[in-house]
């Protein structure tokens, strides 16, 4: 078995998956509570389907990969090796994820770190990486920033989208689904093309909580200029240092752009 295993039949489950579900109109605030509780049972059906096997995760430093890392740890009681990729000694993706791994003193030598002097797929890179260090089971954070506005776009809709004639509120639902489109072409076909090249378990927590988070009001996932406001929320109350939840995003991989 490999390639993107959890959620089972990934492509269904984004098929199956109304972004901005009728639900979350009704504006009834998910807690981040209700989020932590449901992602420490998620790491826990991981576990399981990992039969308790040594799990890496995708740690670009950013707030995503962050929160994962912490409710593993510290809620879920998991033993995580954190896996990052990165161009230099000094890019921001490397320097927080260095300063996550200090907050929850966890080894620095946990930190598969894996340099590239060529121009390859950021997934392919985690992959190789994953490799060398003798790991089968990776977790990353795809998925949340089409579901929570994590994108620019989700900000801005009318840059995206120039249709000036929708009110602003269906015109960002319009660019919540638009982008939706985007995720498994764009993103997850390539991260399963290449788990399944090199023998890697990929598993996807947000996505399979894409029921749940489908449902946070719009103010929830855009607050003002405030993207994903309640995985903000949430990671104040892990007590994730605020130089990571105040971070410009940069996304897994963009340490490798630096270099061309």
């Amino acid at each position: 078995m490999s390639g993107i295993i959890f959620p089972e039949d990934f492509k269904r489950v984004v098929e199956e998956t109304e972004v901005v579900h009728p639900d979350s109109e009704h504006n009834l605030m998910i807690s981040p509570e209700a989020l932590e509780n449901a992602l420490i049972a998620t790491f826990r059906k991981i576990a399981e389907l990992a039969k308790y096997e040594t799990l890496a995760i995708g740690l670009s430093g950013g707030l995503d990969s962050s929160i994962l890392t912490t409710i593993a740890v510290k809620s879920a009681g998991l033993t995580i090796i954190p896996v990052t990729i990165f161009s230099s000694l000094d890019h921001p993706d490397l320097l927080h994820a260095v300063a996550l791994i200090k907050h929850l003193k966890l080894w620095l030598n946990q930190l598969g770190q894996f340099d590239s002097t060529r121009r390859e797929d950021k997934y392919e890179l985690l992959c190789i990486a994953m490799k060398k260090a003798n790991l089968k089971h990776l977790i990353l954070g795809d998925a949340v920033d089409e579901l929570q506005g994590g994108y620019w776009q989700h900000e801005y809709p009318e840059k995206h989208l120039p249709l000036a004639f929708l009110p602003m509120d269906e015109l960002r639902k319009a660019v919540f689904e638009d982008m939706w489109k985007k995720l498994i072409p764009d993103h997850l076909a390539i991260l399963d093309k290449f788990a399944r090249q090199y023998d890697i378990d990929v598993y996807l927590p947000y996505l399979a909580l894409s029921q749940l988070l489908s449902k946070v009001p719009m103010f929830q996932r855009i607050f003002y200029t405030t993207r994903k406001s309640l995985l903000r929320h949430l990671a104040v109350n892990l007590g994730i240092p605020n130089e990571i939840i105040n971070r410009p995003k940069l996304g897994l991989g963009d340490a490798l752009r630096t270099q061309f």
